[in-house]
């Protein structure tokens, strides 16, 4: 019994110094297991499950052996079901499938495995006619292409769809408001009475209900040029509905995803000098992404707009532009994030702009989307790659609206999958966008230091800190050093007050 003791000690001992290193391809009872940024992930029968890092699973060879006085201190038996099965958890310091692995060697368990996070059945492939040719959400190789070369959209709608509380502002040539496709996901301001010739809400505009067409300063943000029509089809068309095609941050069947406000800047091409009014616009009416596909010549009066939407939180991002140039304006703003494209195979696609101000990339080739007129099909260009990258912001304002500009950058960023030249390229930026990773990331809205969820870190947290002290694997350690001590004192202090994450 003592030498079983010691020898959980050690291995979960010896787990927690090999923490952190990134070994591939590391095979328990039959499932992969490979290490990323976010963690492990288990790959099985060619699904990506994330591994709950804080619980594995294990049964001792041995029916007399009670493992209930065997654990090292911080391990604690969470469940025991009737067939002798232990759910142990395990402190924030030690690795699990390290932990799984030096227990396996110890020849004394029947089995020692990780446990996982699942997926609900009823999401999988959306039945949206168009969806098979949408190979940028979800490439199995249709069309001869690379499987897995996508956003990986399916494995993000796991976790989030879009939240109708986001707008994302689709400036443009005009956006189809009856498109089948669309129309359930526009934005709508519904303090605007439509067509009473009043400006209802007192914004400067005359019946806004449906957006603005700043190029004929209408309220009609219509135009006979589809350009829009498709950039939105890449950001929320509604999943699973039944209906053309799928968008990643959609909503799902009849649960709407982030709403779109449909802003026209011109209709032969791009109007700069009102792109800056259409700026503005979506800054004060609502909007928490702005995505442009548009190139024009740089200006003082969309220096200062850009400037004025991000002072307001806004994440904006644009085309960098076709053909193989340097990087068009406003793309090389430092306050727009630049998009390139990517074809099918995760290369970089050949008309795709090059420069240092490229940030991420998007599958931008042959891009199956929502044509102007109610129909659907293939198009190409950073146009349709721009709006990918604002489709994902949204999704993580949806998942977690704490977030901000910054951080949803860093967390895009560091989740991008590195398809190019190793590091950082002028072709894909830091990478291809990989939706799913980066939700995985995303730190979620709360304030760690309320010990008591009350909404208020207070002297009470400040006990419950005290009583845990020295103790590791506790809700306590907030600092993340594997014990409760001074360090998380200061934490705690520093987040003193009302929880405002």
């Amino acid at each position: 019994m003592r030498l079983l003791l010691i020898l959980i000690t050690l291995v979960l001992c010896s787990s927690s110094q090999v923490f952190g290193q990134a070994i591939e391809d590391i095979q328990i009872a039959g499932v992969e297991y490979r290490k990323g940024v976010n963690g492990w992930h288990a790959h099985h029968r060619g699904i990506e499950y994330q591994v709950i890092p804080d619980v594995i699973s294990l049964k001792m060879k041995s029916d007399k052996d009670s493992i209930q006085d065997l654990l090292p201190r911080g391990v604690h038996v969470l469940r025991i079901n009737r067939l002798g099965v232990h759910d142990l958890g395990l402190p924030p310091h030690v690795d699990p499938i390290h932990a799984c692995l030096d227990l396996l060697d110890t020849g004394r368990f029947e089995f020692v495995e990780p446990t996982t996070m699942g997926i609900w059945h009823g999401g999988g492939i959306p039945n949206d006619p168009e969806f098979a040719e949408q190979y940028y959400l979800h490439n199995t190789g249709q069309s001869g292409g690379t499987p897995g070369a996508d956003i990986h959209a399916l494995e993000a709608w796991q976790i989030e769809t879009g939240s109708p509380d986001v707008i994302v502002a689709i400036v443009d040539s005009g956006v189809q408001i009856d498109h089948p496709a669309l129309v359930e996901t526009l934005w709508k301001n519904i303090d605007e009475i439509p067509n009473n010739l009043v400006d209802d809400d007192s914004n400067g505009f005359v019946d806004d209900y449906d957006g603005w067409n700043f190029d004929l300063n209408v309220p009609d943000p219509q135009t006979s040029v589809g350009h829009g029509t498709s950039v939105a089809g890449c950001v929320a068309a509604r999943i699973d509905d039944g209906i053309g095609i799928a968008s990643l941050a959609g909503g799902y069947d009849s649960q709407t995803g982030v709403r779109m406000m449909p802003l026209a800047v011109g209709e032969a091409g791009p109007n700069g000098s009102v792109l800056d009014e259409a700026i503005i616009y979506a800054a004060d009416n609502g909007a928490r992404v702005i995505t442009m596909s548009l190139g024009v010549s740089s200006s003082s009066a969309i220096d200062l707009a850009v400037e004025y939407a991000s002072s307001k939180g806004l994440f904006i991002n644009n085309a960098a532009g076709n053909g193989g140039w340097p990087v068009s304006y406003p793309s090389t703003l430092p306050l727009v994030v630049a998009v390139g494209a990517t074809n099918r195979f995760d290369e970089p696609a050949s008309f795709t702009n090059i420069g240092p101000e490229v940030e991420f990339s998007a599958p931008g080739s042959a891009i199956h989307t929502s044509f102007l007129g109610g129909g659907y099909g293939p198009t190409s260009g950073t146009s349709f790659s721009s709006p990918q990258v604002a489709a994902l912001a949204a999704l993580m304002f949806s998942h977690a609206p704490c977030s901000t500009v910054e951080s949803i950058k860093a967390v895009i960023r560091s989740t991008a999958d590195d398809v190019y030249t190793p590091g950082f390229d002028e072709f894909t930026g830091h990478g291809r966008i990989n939706a799913h990773q980066a939700l995985l990331a995303l730190e979620p809205c709360g304030c760690a230091a309320d010990l008591d969820d009350n909404g208020l870190i207070d002297g009470m947290d400040l006990a419950i800190l005290l009583a845990a002290w020295d103790q590791p694997g506790s809700p306590a350690d907030l600092d993340g050093d594997g014990l409760v001590g001074g360090g998380d004192i200061g934490v705690l202090l520093s987040q003193w007050g009302i929880c405002n994450p």
